[in-house]
This record gives C-alpha cells, structure tokens and sequence, in this order.
C-alpha cells in the first residue's frame, strides 16, 4: 500500500510540473528578441494583411484592396478613401518604429450626432466580440461633466464626445500576446476608431525604445 501510494505522489508531481511549465510557456514574456523569436506566433492582420514588414510595403498592399495615400505626420503614414467593416470612405494610419509596422489604426467617418456615433460604436463592438470572445477591458462613461450638461439629451452628450468628456472604448485579446490586440474607442474628432496592434513587434519597438535609454 506504500508503494502504490508513493507512485502515485511520483505521478501527481510529475503532472503539475508538466502543467506548471506549459502555464510559464504560455503566459511569461520573453526576455530577448532572441528568446521571443524562438516562440510560435503568428502576426496580426487588418483586412487581411498581417501587420508587419516595412511601411511602404504594408503600404503597398493597403493600396491593392482600395486605399489612398494621403501624407506622412510624425512618423505615421495616414491613408483613405477605403472601405473597412461596411464602411466606406475611411481612414487607416500605418505606425511603424525603425522601419517596422507595429500599429494599423482605422478611422470610420466622422458622425454629428451621438447616437449615429454610439451606434457605429455598438454596431463593431457587438462584431467584435463575435470574432474575439469577450473584452479584456471596457469603460463607458462620460466624466467631468459639468452640472449644466443633460446626458440624456443627444445634443448635450455630443458636445461632451467634441470636449474630451466620453470615455468609450473597448479591449480584446487576440491569441496570446505575441499575436496582438484591438482596442475600439470614441474619439474626440467625433468618429469611431479601431487600433490593431501586433504583439510581437510591438514588443521589438519597446526591445529598441529600451535599448536607446
């Protein structure tokens, strides 16, 4: 009886260091470049181009489903005239650190009333969680309103969205977090706004922030 309950200590042990290493493997970040390309991922798309390789190539193919180049700002190459998610006439910001894409962000058009805001808001947000499961992070909430502003009137919560005063937006995970993120938001401007960004070259462009200090 104490040997078989021995052996089946020896088994129990044997499993939870299985298990505890897979959890290490999956949810510890690396700590090179070099460790972090040793590890399977697959980098994140938008509208089916991975995000990734250098602005004028991401470019290139931004170009081939229906984009415009517009200009270059702050190291951001800003697109339009295309199509993204039922909408027409939007606009995509191409973000790259040394000459490597790490962020793609979409601008839906600009609306002028809340509820045509908040219903684009909602509207991708519901598809969102269809393709992605449920966020890892939401707020929505209008803060510092001052006492003379009506929330429930629709011309007194947009000029809130126009004064920095809406916090609406939405996080998900995609894969684990060498694959990336999208993280949907009101903006100011008075649009919609998605951010998709890749989870491993994001973390090169820290790798390299961290490596000037």
């Amino acid at each position: 009886m104490k040997k078989i309950l021995i052996s089946l200590l020896c088994i129990f042990s044997v499993f939870s260091l299985f298990a505890q290493t897979a959890e290490t493997e999956t949810t510890t970040e690396p700590t090179s470049s070099t460790e972090a390309s040793s590890v399977e991922h697959q980098h994140l798309t938008f509208k089916g181009i991975p995000i990734d390789g250098t602005p004028e190539e991401f470019g290139r193919k931004l170009e081939a489903v229906g984009f415009e180049y517009n200009y270059k700002s702050q190291g951001s190459y800003w697109y339009k005239g295309g199509s993204f998610a039922g909408y027409n006439d939007c606009e995509v910001i191409v973000k790259a650190y040394d000459n490597l894409v790490y962020e793609v962000v979409a601008i839906l058009p600009t609306q002028y009333r809340w509820n045509h805001l908040y219903n684009d808001y909602c509207t991708l947000v519901s598809s969102l969680k269809k393709k992605y499961g449920e966020p890892y992070y939401s707020k929505e909430e209008f803060v510092s309103t001052p006492s003379y502003i009506d929330l429930d009137d629709d011309n007194d919560k947009y000029s809130e969205v126009k004064d920095g005063h809406c916090k609406y937006y939405t996080g998900f995970s995609v894969g684990n977090w060498l694959t990336g993120s999208v993280h949907i938001e009101i903006k100011a401007s008075g649009c919609v706004g998605l951010h998709y960004t890749d989870g491993y070259n994001e973390y090169l462009k820290a790798r390299a922030v961290e490596n000037d200090l």
